[in-house]
């Protein structure tokens, strides 16, 4: 009994102390809030007023979690003392760091002056030197840039990386009220620890230096134009003024409204437009000098952004639009040799406000300076006649000497000896074989089994399997020699911009260094052929920096452009080099050969194209994917369909089921069709050789739809997969 009321009591008094903990806890938390909207309360009231509204709102309401919290992140910002980062350091020049990309230089800029609407909190829009872009970053993402330049300075081959190294040294010797040296001594003022720099203050006025300015005020000439860009509506003209513009905004309107009137005075035949300057809004300006492309007159600050941007295009650097040199939204020319960039500003301005419109809509687009001038296409974008003379420079005109071309009554007309570096699935071969050329050995070097699978199954013992490259000795080119014709086009992964992650040519971890096999080889037949001439041609892709491209002129050749668009239903553009005659003559244009796309899909009910040409078809199955308008290339049922591989070979000019061999997969034979040359292409170059070698029956190069071609017995003496 004793022991029950002993344990009663005690749990009693547990009971009680718990009690007493949890109210005297609730009492101290009641406290802490009324003291903290004390010091809020008092630390936004200002002597004389009361609290301001927004804040009032966020202390004493509770349906309002959002404003409250952001009121808190103001607090905070506040509070944020000198030496940290804030939303509020306009004008701090910063280490910005974005998604896939090194640490990158730029300024910290309102967003009304680049035409964005206010960043959430937290965030800050920063404008990219060198780039000459604005992004919205978040502030855990952006630190100084003046003390952190030892730790993410680098040094790098990339030009716009150094670039905008340059100009944000030079930004913030201008805030030091520093001359502005040239990039060498600008990075040796970095390197000694920027004397006579002054420290960043958030209370000071914020001054830009005219580079900036003058980028900020591109930027909100994109934000001005071309916002139909991003879709198919229609596009609104500068005469359409809307009332809802902020104070920038319609000065902006404003400017780009008066520059329009002189244009259409223009157009009309009342103003001569070589005495306006057709690369900015100003309308007093003295025109200092033509316009380099396009009919018209450039001043002289223009001048200078125009020449800049010629040698960044020269360099394959970023570059901007051939009429004014501004960033912004970009229409792209489509053909392979050409590239340039139009901002849609000045087709709205120069051309039409629904132009833009219009050349988003077309598969594919030519540019201006493409397509012949016609004044409903072009309004006033006119070329000039002598434009083209800017396109050679004289670092090429080494190589440009004249080639004696072998005169093809000297050659006995026998079978050709072929060696073929990286050989894939042999689409070498099967041009040779199409063409009707004799071939009386095939040398071939490939390491990859499945290729080699298709080769053998497709020709068996009419190709002679080398294996690597690397293992083709000088002893035993010796052996294989004399060779007619040397081919070759190692991957491009590592030599494509599209890869990232591109070793180059001199990384021997990659693809790109077989260049140098090849050109080796090539010395050593030369050398080994006595008095056989040697045809030869070596192919890679386009789209590479223009550094490898110098490169390869270790091969004493300039690069040929063609495009297989010209010649069956894909665009893959690519540089050929080499002394095959007719190299660069023109492609023929044959009306009644039709290479869209719908003469090459499979004849089923209910399957049709949705476009005439498609985009270059890699390894990579996203290449299929691709959208046209919202759709796939095909059509199936009325839904969306991606081609099929029998197709894909068919669009490669290759034989109905040329690799469905050893039980490949869907997936490895779009991958050697990814990696394969297009055969009416490498017809199209190695089509003169008929007058030098052998040849059994000319075949017509017709549309594949149109040509019948069977299988055949393989023998030594008929390697031929095509028939009459």
């Amino acid at each position: 009994m004793e022991v029950y009321t002993s344990s009663r009591c005690v749990r009693s008094r547990e009971e009680s102390l718990t009690s007493l903990y949890y109210s005297l806890r609730a009492a101290i938390t009641t406290v802490t809030e009324l003291l903290y909207f004390k010091q809020c309360r008092s630390h936004y009231q200002s002597p004389g007023t009361g609290p301001h509204p927004s804040r009032q709102l966020a202390c004493h309401t509770r349906e309002s979690p959002a404003a409250k919290m952001k009121v808190r992140a103001n607090h905070r910002r506040e509070k944020t003392p000198d030496g940290c980062l804030s939303s509020r350091d306009h004008g701090r020049l910063v280490w910005g760091k974005t998604a896939g990309s090194h640490p990158w230089p730029g300024i910290i800029v309102p967003h009304y002056q680049c035409g964005l609407k206010a960043p959430p909190a937290e965030t800050v829009c920063v404008f990219w030197f060198g780039d000459n872009r604005v992004s919205q970053l978040p502030l855990r993402k952006v630190s100084a840039f003046r003390e952190n330049f030892g730790t993410f300075y680098i040094h790098t081959r990339d030009k716009v990386f150094q670039k905008g190294i340059t100009a944000c040294l030079q930004e913030l010797q201008h805030q030091s009220g520093l001359p502005q040296g040239d990039s060498e001594e600008a990075l040796e003022w970095a390197e000694k620890g920027f004397p006579g720099a002054t420290d960043y203050s958030r209370h000071a006025a914020v001054t830009f230096s005219p580079n900036v300015e003058k980028h900020l005020g591109y930027v909100r000439k994109a934000k001005h134009f071309g916002g139909c860009s991003d879709g198919y509506g229609d596009c609104s003209s500068l005469k359409t003024a809307s009332a809802h513009l902020d104070p920038l905004d319609a000065e902006e309107h404003r400017k780009w409204t008066a520059k329009a009137s002189l244009l259409e005075l223009a157009r009309q035949g009342e103003r001569d437009v070589e005495q306006l300057c057709i690369a900015c809004h100003r309308t007093e300006c003295q025109v200092a000098a033509p316009h380099p492309y396009f009919v018209g007159g450039v001043c002289a600050t223009c001048k200078l952004d125009l020449d800049e941007n010629s040698k960044d295009m020269e360099a394959s650097l970023i570059v901007h639009c051939v009429v004014c040199a501004s960033p912004g939204r970009l229409l792209i020319c489509d053909s392979p040799d050409c590239g340039r960039m139009y901002c849609t500003g000045c087709v709205e301005l120069l051309v039409a406000p629904s132009a833009v419109r219009h050349i988003v809509r077309a598969t594919p687009w030519h540019c201006f300076l493409c397509e012949p001038f016609s004044p409903h296409t072009h309004g006033l974008l006119k070329p000039r006649p002598e434009w083209t003379e800017m396109i050679c420079g004289p670092e090429d005109s080494w190589m440009c000497t004249f080639e004696e071309v072998p005169d093809p009554s000297s050659f006995p007309k026998k079978p050709l000896r072929v060696l073929s570096l990286f050989d894939g699935i042999a689409t070498g071969l099967v041009a040779l074989d199409k063409l009707g050329l004799e071939v009386e050995v095939y040398y071939s070097c490939e390491t990859d089994k499945k290729a080699t699978t298709v080769v053998n199954s497709n020709y068996r013992s009419c190709v002679t399997l080398l294996g690597p490259v690397q293992k083709l000795t000088t002893e035993k080119v010796k052996e294989l020699c004399p060779i007619n014709l040397l081919i070759g086009g190692p991957p491009c992964n590592d030599l494509s911009l599209v890869n990232p992650k591109r070793k180059g040519l001199f990384d021997f971890s990659g693809t790109g260094h077989l260049l140098l096999y090849f050109n080796k080889i090539l010395m050593s037949i030369k050398s080994f052929n006595k008095e056989t001439h040697l045809f030869w041609m070596f192919e890679n892709v386009k789209n590479m920096p223009k550094v490898y491209k110098e490169n390869i002129r270790v091969l004493e050749k300039l690069p040929v452009v063609i495009d297989a668009r010209h010649l069956s239903p894909q665009s893959r553009p690519r540089y050929f080099w080499g002394n095959i005659p007719g190299m660069s003559r023109p492609i023929p244009s044959h009306p009644e050969h039709n290479h869209d796309l719908h003469h090459y899909i499979a004849q089923v009910p209910g399957r049709k194209a949705a476009v005439d040409k498609v985009n270059c078809i890699t390894t990579q199955s996203n290449s299929l994917q691709t959208r046209y308008r919202g759709h796939l290339a095909v059509r199936m049922d009325n839904q969306d369909d991606v081609l099929w591989i029998t197709e894909i070979e068919k669009i490669f000019g290759l034989p109905p089921h040329y690799t469905d061999n050893g039980n490949l997969t869907l997936k490895e034979r779009q991958k050697l069709l990814g990696q394969a040359w297009s055969v009416p292409v490498i017809c199209h170059i190695f089509q003169p050789l008929c007058e030098y070698f052998s040849c059994r029956t000319l075949l017509d190069l017709e549309p594949p739809r149109e040509r019948t071609t069977k299988r055949v017995k393989r023998t030594r003496s008929s390697c031929s997969l095509y028939t009459d």
